[in-house]
């Protein structure tokens, strides 16, 4: 069974645009759902919006990314994904599909590395707005009034990486399940850059022209399990004075025997001693080599 790497965090969300949704007259919304029990909005950011992110840093330390390619496709023409992972790191690390002619079954890739929502940890009563002045249509009209919602929060992040980054699916082609399409030399450098950028953190969410938004890493988890994903996201939590629920914690080691190894990452707050704490660059190493098999 394949090595797997669960890492949650928690997060300070800095005040501004977090995520941009759809517009509603002049205001642009922040994402966001009503909390099941109706006690107010909970504000996100989406999967696709921290992959992005990754993908400008991951290009900002010199790895290719996909530009995707343009194709007829029935007499439209549509931007594609270029399916090459040897080429493409975020085409390995994040997947692709491939679809080259109509009829023909498309080449895929589900990628080693999954993202959660980055959700907040509680309802919002209420989410301000931020106003401001756009640039008017024609000379001898006045500027337009904007609003743009802004919040901060506490939030949590879910990731899991698999350990085939750079080894082959199956579905991606005429290739071989499990034979390695670069040199575990490669494996490695696209492994600890990824996990670098993601447990550190630096990489800016998108809307940096609206507010610059780095999530501000208060405390992680990490499973390293050889078994499979295990339930462990539900188990970090801030109580309500602002430090991380160690009932919680406790009950994840009451259950967790078994599991594989876990372990939390220090950042601003110190963890509860329920679980080993290490810092975030011993984090990205352990868990490196553990996905390596070193």
């Amino acid at each position: 069974m394949s090595r797997i790497a669960q890492i949650a965090i928690i997060c300070n969300m800095p005040f501004g645009l977090a995520n941009a949704d759809w517009t509603q007259g002049q205001r642009i919304m922040m994402k966001k759902f009503t909390d099941p029990w109706g006690r107010g909005m909970i504000p996100f950011v989406s999967p696709r919006a921290v992959k992005h992110a990754i993908r400008q840093a991951l290009r900002e330390r010199g790895y290719s990314i996909d530009p995707f390619q343009l194709r007829n496709v029935q007499g439209n023409i549509r931007s594609l994904d270029t399916g090459d992972p040897q080429t493409y790191v975020d085409n390995d690390l994040f997947g692709f599909m491939a679809a080259e002619e109509k009829g023909k079954q498309a080449r895929r890739r589900q990628g080693p590395v999954a993202i959660g929502y980055l959700s907040s940890l509680k309802p919002l009563p209420d989410i301000s707005t931020d106003l401001g002045l756009r640039s008017p249509r024609s000379p001898d009209q006045p500027p337009m009034i904007t609003e743009t919602e802004v919040a901060t929060f506490p939030a949590k992040l879910r990731a899991a990486v698999y350990d085939y980054v750079g080894v082959w699916e199956g579905t991606e082609g005429e290739v071989r399940k499990g034979e390695k399409f670069i040199d575990d030399k490669e494996r490695r450098r696209r492994i600890h850059d990824l996990l670098d950028i993601l447990l550190t953190p630096s990489y800016v969410l998108p809307r940096r022209s609206a507010s610059l938004v780095v999530p501000e890493y208060i405390v992680g988890m990490v499973c390293l399990s050889s078994a499979g994903i295990r339930p462990i996201y539900q188990y970090l939590s801030m109580d309500d004075r602002g430090s991380v629920d160690a009932q919680l914690l406790t009950r994840l080691k009451n259950i967790s025997i078994g599991w594989g190894e876990i372990f939390m990452i220090e950042y601003i707050v110190s963890p509860p001693n329920t679980f080993p704490a290490v810092s975030s660059r011993e984090a990205v190493e352990r868990i490196t080599n553990f996905l390596l098999g070193e």
